[in-house]
């Protein structure tokens, strides 16, 4: 049986290594505990924000961020235990620079317990956002462009007349 000392170094190696990961992954990522406040905040979200994580970690979210309670995502989630899905966003960072993302915010359970929530931000480049968009409106134009109309119906009463004299009368 492993002993203490022995479960204690394989926890923090493990942890480490999560951590390391976390931390270079192409995505940003942010944990905030039930309290709202950050413990996790990952080198690529201070490349995103232009903040290091060590000024982020111990905040309260509410007042890095200039939204309400109402409008967070994280804060949302955690009373609903709900995640919220890949959503684009424009946000000032909390040294006002104006941000374009994708973001989708997923709840952090431990031992059948709310205990924050993960988000995990990914930067939206114009190129992708003009690509998303021509997408959007392609389908839209898509949706709007086959033989249905208005009323839900794929046919007219044109298509039911018959120049036929036989089916006339």
């Amino acid at each position: 049986m492993e002993d203490t000392k022995t479960k204690i170094e394989k926890l923090e190696r493990e942890n480490s290594l999560l951590k390391d990961i976390l931390n270079n992954i192409h995505e940003g990522v942010m944990v905030t505990n039930k309290e709202g406040d950050v413990e996790f905040y990952n080198k690529v979200m201070g490349v995103i924000e232009e903040i290091s994580p060590e000024e982020m970690i111990g905040r309260p979210l509410l007042s890095l961020y200039p939204f309400s309670q109402k409008y967070s995502s994280t804060l949302t989630v955690m009373k609903t235990n709900n995640p919220i899905l890949e959503m684009e966003h424009t946000y000032l960072s909390p040294n006002g620079k104006l941000i374009n993302i994708i973001y989708s915010t997923l709840p952090f359970i431990y031992h059948q317990q709310m205990e924050g929530s993960i988000v995990l931000f990914d930067v939206l480049k114009m190129g992708n956002f003009l690509t998303r968009s021509v997408k959007m409106y392609q389908k839209l134009s898509n949706a709007l462009n086959t033989n249905s109309h208005r009323n839900g119906t794929s046919f007219t009463l044109d298509d039911i007349i018959t120049q036929d004299s036989k089916c006339r009368n």
